[in-house]
């Protein structure tokens, strides 16, 4: 008599990591490879992941050999191994007795099976439940492009309980070298909807980001830094920008503030009381709600660009392009480009941080604050309310007039 029950749970684990460790199908076929447990009961291990029961039955007739079938069991691991044998003798039972034992294991299946919620059904939930701390609701989809574009169109209809360390291995070891930031952010974003799924009660292993993690290993991916105009060539080179073009005044108060992109991209003719510009905390780099607003204070020169955006607005943002809509990230790089510059709009930033450090004797914590960057951990913030606008509005002022005096002496 043939061997049955040859399979252990260590071989069905082992398979898993043999699935993680493949990037692209055996000889295109769907199946990587099978596992036999004896009596005719198979685990298909297809590519990606899935790994399904299939038992083999010969469905008895009066005369002849009788009927060969294939009868599906359902997916591992929501049919264990010890469910899987069960029903296979139970298959086999009803084909000897000339049943086609398909459709009638096939409705008492799908009765005790439960629905399972999909990754991308909780991934939704999970949206839903964070687009109140989401700076426009979330609208722009940049909290949710990680999933959508990398993880929901692998793993989107798997039942979220079944994903495993293995299972993110696999799909992320082909970018975690090669794309690392977009790769961990995708992972990240996946720890946070299995977090959701646990707290709805799902039996969700929480360690699984973690485990994977630790198999995906350190990435060789170096980050580089916005590339930063030197300070000694920005007279020369804010000199060729127009008064008279939208994208060159945006570029302007970027380089002249040390404002991020973001924030002038939103500028708006109420934020603007004199010398002050008032940025709303939900235009802030930061949580939605969580991040208060933030006062740059203007030099002459930031105030007459401002003044000429003004006069020139729409909608009463002042860099709406022609179709009344905000300048794009095209628009305000493309005097960058022109110039042939391989400097970056956030690189000014660095550029104006570099000029303080040689030119001034600010110290550190007015220098950050002149960034918007937090300075100290989170009891010193709570203690510390001052935001040193009189000092950098002395600072706006002397590089003010640098850039667009070519002078450089520093009083």
């Amino acid at each position: 008599m043939p061997a049955i029950h040859k399979l252990t749970q260590g071989d069905i684990n082992r398979a898993e990591t043999k699935v993680a460790a493949t990037t692209q199908p055996i000889g295109g076929l769907p199946d990587l490879f099978r596992l036999s447990d004896g009596g005719g009961l198979l685990l298909h291990v297809r590519y990606g992941g899935a790994m399904t029961w299939e038992v083999q039955v010969t469905v008895r007739r009066p005369f002849g050999r009788g009927k060969r079938c294939a009868v599906g069991l359902g997916r591992y691991p929501v049919v264990a191994l010890k469910d899987a044998r069960r029903l296979a003798a139970e298959a086999q039972a009803i084909a000897h007795e000339g049943i086609d034992p398909r459709k009638a294991l096939k409705d008492r299946i799908v009765a005790n099976q439960k629905h399972r919620p999909t990754f991308k059904e909780i991934c939704d939930l999970t949206f839903d439940a964070k687009k109140a701390e989401l700076k426009g609701d979330g609208k722009a989809g940049l909290w949710m492009s990680p999933l959508e574009n990398h993880v929901i169109p692998v793993l989107g209809d798997m039942p979220v309980e079944d994903i495993t360390q293995h299972t993110l291995v696999s799909l992320l070891r082909p970018m975690w070298q090669d794309k690392y930031p977009t790769a961990l952010k995708a992972l990240t974003r996946v720890g946070i909807v299995l977090k959701h799924a646990a707290a709805m009660d799902l039996d969700i292993d929480m360690q699984v980001v973690a485990k994977a993690k630790a198999l995906l290993g350190r990435s060789n991916h170096s980050t580089k830094n916005a590339d930063a105009m030197p300070w000694l060539e920005v007279p020369e080179f804010y000199a060729g920008l127009d008064d008279d073009r939208v994208s060159h005044l945006a570029l302007k108060l970027v380089i002249l503030t040390g404002a991020r992109f973001s924030m002038v991209k939103k500028a708006h003719r109420d934020q603007f009381d004199g010398n002050v510009w008032t940025v709303p905390g939900d235009n802030m780099k930061g949580m939605k709600g969580k991040t208060p607003d933030f006062r740059i204070p203007l030099s002459k020169e930031a105030r007459r660009v401002v003044d000429i955006a003004l006069a020139e607005s729409k909608s009463g943002y002042l860099f709406a392009n022609e179709n009344h809509g905000l300048i794009s990230n095209l628009g305000i790089n493309y005097p960058l480009q022109r110039a042939k510059s391989p400097a970056t709009v956030h690189g000014f930033r660095t550029t104006i941080l570099s000029w303080m450090q040689v030119n001034t004797d600010a110290p550190f914590e007015v220098r950050e604050w002149m960034l918007a960057h937090k300075v100290g951990g989170s009891v010193s913030q709570a203690y510390n309310r001052e935001d040193y606008l009189e000092k950098r509005a002395v600072l706006i002022e002397q590089w003010g007039e640098y850039i667009s005096g070519g002078s450089n002496n520093i009083k």
